[in-house]
């Protein structure tokens, strides 16, 4: 095996000979070949590193443009979620003012009818709902901080609270509804009051004697209506009040309607307002045609006058 030697290797050369054709004179040149080997192993490198260099910055074009993909996602999402953030805001607003609305119409019907308050007090206090005031500083830094998650999370605990308040606030305007359903409101027939709730002189003993309802005469025969919902639990005739109909109406509300002629309901039925539900006479203890009228809350009369619109 032959023995490596440098010195013999760099005196090796390659001779390049060139013949030109318009001329006899030959060209030669001789180059060491450590020289080509050289000039080879620069080409190499320099086409690796070229390699290299291309391969980043395609890698670096796809990165800018990721990152731009990405930039752009963030500004949609920081533009959605301040439009989220407003919508929250609104619907909070609305929330306030439907609570005002409930507010005051509730006080409005405790005062006309304090026996409501024990109905309504437990949802005149609702939980309330909506986003925190610092939240838009939060939106704010958003970019800087990548807090999408934390922000979205809470705008969606706030619109729960939203929509639980808002439930509770249509239970409070359904048990509203309900109540001024159950509330007499309107005349229970026509005609003019001969006899008012209070104290009178009795037209049968000519003593004083407390008189229950409002004495409504007119015609034999005219329309009694129910003046609000509610169940039948008395049609029949009944010592002293001839034919009567008792209809209750639940919250602790009754109403009494006597000295007909002639009953058009029976006992169980449900009755709406304005539902004639019977005519006007004189049967039981009367002097005459008329409608005895009474309002009863939890069994004690009351004066049906301040029910009437």
């Amino acid at each position: 095996m032959k023995k490596f030697n440098l010195h013999k290797e760099i005196k090796k050369k390659l001779t390049i000979m060139l013949v030109p054709h318009h001329t006899n004179r030959t060209l030669k040149m001789s180059i060491p070949l450590v020289f080509i080997y050289f000039v080879l192993s620069c080409w190499a490198g320099l086409t690796i590193h070229s390699f290299f260099v291309t391969s980043r910055h395609i890698d670096y074009l796809a990165t800018k443009r990721k990152n731009k993909a990405l930039q752009e996602k963030v500004a949609f999402f920081i533009q959605e979620t301040v439009k989220s953030k407003e919508l929250v805001s609104q619907v909070e607003k609305i929330d306030h003012q439907l609570r005002n609305m409930v507010a005051s119409n509730s006080k409005k019907i405790i005062n006309r009818y304090p026996f409501y308050a024990s109905y309504l007090r437990t949802y005149l206090n609702l939980g309330k709902g909506g986003p925190s005031k610092n939240e838009q500083q939060v939106v704010d830094n958003l970019f800087q901080k990548n807090q999408f998650r934390k922000v979205n999370k809470k705008l969606q605990v706030n619109s729960n609270k939203q929509i639980k308040s808002f439930l509770e606030i249509s239970k409070c305007i359904f048990l509203q509804k309900s109540i001024l359903e159950a509330t007499p409101c309107i005349w229970p027939t026509y005609g003019y009051i001969s006899s008012r709730f209070g104290y009178r002189i009795s037209p049968f003993s000519n003593k004083s004697e407390f008189h229950t309802g409002l004495d409504i005469a007119n015609r034999k025969g005219s329309p009694v209506w129910a003046t609000a919902d509610g169940i039948v639990t008395v049609a029949r005739r009944a010592k002293g009040y001839g034919y009567v109909v008792i209809v209750k109406h639940g919250y602790g509300l009754s109403t009494y309607y006597a000295h007909n002629s002639k009953l058009l309901v029976k006992t169980g039925d449900y009755v709406t307002r304005g539902q004639i539900i019977s005519y006007t006479g004189d049967t039981g203890r009367s002097t005459g045609n008329h409608l005895h009228y009474e309002v009863r809350v939890r069994g004690k009369a009351v004066n049906p006058i301040y029910y009437f619109k």
